[in-house]
């Protein structure tokens, strides 16, 4: 069980869903397929909320994963 804090206004779930899937994303480095096992879900049910809820890799992201693959050349 996850401890939880709830406002006393309320809250939207879509907005924790939204949040719990941008978090785990960027915990796996935007990896869909360790951002979906991370959190219980098929990597298909991952794309489908990323794209409910408009969640895309930002370009910074993807700029510094193609860094990390360049090989320097003496």
């Amino acid at each position: 069980m996850i401890g939880l804090d709830l406002p006393p206004k309320g809250i939207s779930l879509g907005g924790v869903e939204r949040e719990l899937l941008l978090q785990a994303l960027e915990a796996c480095d935007w990896n869909q397929a360790r951002a979906a096992r991370y959190l219980g879900l098929t990597r298909k049910t991952l794309i489908y909320r990323m794209h409910k809820y408009n969640l895309v890799e930002p370009p910074a992201s993807r700029a510094m994963q193609d860094q990390s693959q360049v090989v320097a050349i003496p």
